[in-house]
């Protein structure tokens, strides 16, 4: 209970990664020269509180100490370098017997910032994802188990060079979702300062396809899909639903006929549905998008997933996971990647697919978790249909 707990609190209920306490050489071990300190603690949610102090010091067999009562850079911890100049794997005691994963990054203006590492996250691509980070794994015999959503847990040969090497590995830095936490600052910042001080980097964003169709898809009506449901935008946010048709036509895409979905060329909106090998009541929804902007005009595909869930339906864009914490480090990311769609025939540029894909080769890139360690489904903007006997709340009529 202590370890997810902790947990818990570490990443703001996205889970973490833990093990048991691996015994690793003190030569393995980094005490860079720029941490031992005093620095404020800065937090994105601090608001215009007054930060609090962290002393930060060398300690015994290459490990360090963290010194502030109850916040998450307390403690004692371990940092091995990577292979990314400037970031460090932080191995956080949890008790006697466990630890804690995380990162440290020498920011450029003697500043310090930690990361936690989210748990592999039990969504549709979580097969192939976790099938590409074990073979990662199995380079350094240790086995990645997430069958705790909260908690992925290295198990293994732990001790030694082991830990140490598969966070240094690109291949499986790749693969992480890392969770920005706390900044440490040689200075206290002007409160109107501090939001600029924390990591942007690159947004995530729709994965596309740079093509007007896909050949060889032979779309599906998923069962239980009906024809008539109102359609929120945020679930839960008081968003005003309206009425909204799914039209089967007669090459077995849908239309979705209401006001609200049109393109800009104002038709309905048309998807298709395929379905995802080994994952129930979910689906890919190809949707045919059409843009238009002085004079210019472009046809392409986006990609989401269509789920059911008692008897209702959600609608969720698959994103290209960015960068918003590790600043510059997009190279870690799109290579993999790149180096996936390749073996597939097809290229891919940021968040972009070309190279006429057909559906087999879409599937099978989806089913690739070199490839998929780099999505993400977009859950919380999803687009949810309930079926229109539920309360209306003044919606308008579907066309």
């Amino acid at each position: 209970m202590h370890r997810l707990i902790s947990c818990l609190l570490a990443l703001l209920l996205s889970g973490c990664w833990t093990s048991e306490r691996p015994e690793i050489a003190a030569e393995l071990l980094s005490q860079p020269p720029g941490l031992p300190g005093r620095y404020w603690i800065v937090s994105r949610d601090d608001g215009a509180g007054s930060p609090q102090l962290i002393e930060f010091r060398r300690h015994g067999e290459g490990s360090m100490i963290g010194d502030a009562a109850g916040k998450s850079g307390s403690g004692t911890f371990r940092l091995t370098a990577t292979s990314i100049p400037g970031v460090y794997l932080k191995i956080l005691d949890n008790n006697e017997t466990s630890v804690l994963y995380g990162f440290m990054e020498h920011r450029d203006f003697g500043a310090w910032q930690d990361y936690g590492i989210a748990a592999v996250d039990d969504d549709v691509f979580a097969g192939p994802n976790l099938a590409w980070m074990q073979a990662i794994a199995d380079r350094y015999e240790l086995t990645i188990n997430a069958s705790d959503p909260e908690e992925t847990s290295i198990e293994g040969k732990i001790h030694g060079r082991s830990i140490p090497s598969l966070f240094a590995d690109p291949d499986f830095l790749a693969t992480l979702e890392v969770v920005s936490g706390e900044l440490f600052l040689p200075a206290p910042p002007a409160p109107e300062e501090r939001e600029e001080l924390f990591p942007a980097g690159d947004l995530s964003l729709t994965l596309e396809i740079e093509q007007p169709d896909l050949p060889g898809a032979q779309w599906v009506a998923p069962p239980g899909l009906g024809e008539s449901y109102l359609e929120t935008t945020f679930e839960g946010l008081g968003a005003r639903p309206y009425g909204v048709r799914f039209i089967r036509q007669p090459d077995g895409r849908f239309e979705l006929r209401a006001m609200e979905v049109e393109d800009t060329n104002h038709r309905p909106q048309s998807l298709g549905f395929l379905p995802l090998e080994g994952v129930d009541k979910q689906y890919l929804a190809v949707r045919f998008d059409f843009w238009k902007y002085d004079n210019r005009e472009r046809q392409f595909l986006s990609l989401g997933i269509l789920s059911q869930s008692d008897g209702a339906w959600s609608l969720s864009d698959i994103l290209v996971r960015g960068t918003e914490t590790l600043v510059g480090r997009q190279d870690l990311l799109s290579y993999p990647m790149t180096e996936a769609a390749k073996r597939h025939g097809a290229a891919f540029d940021r968040y972009t697919l070309r190279g006429a894909l057909t559906a087999r080769v879409l599937l099978a890139l989806l089913k690739d978790g070199q490839f998929t360690t780099g999505l993400k489904v977009d859950r919380q903007s999803s687009r949810h249909y309930a079926f229109e006997d539920a309360a209306r709340g003044g919606a308008s009529e579907p066309r």
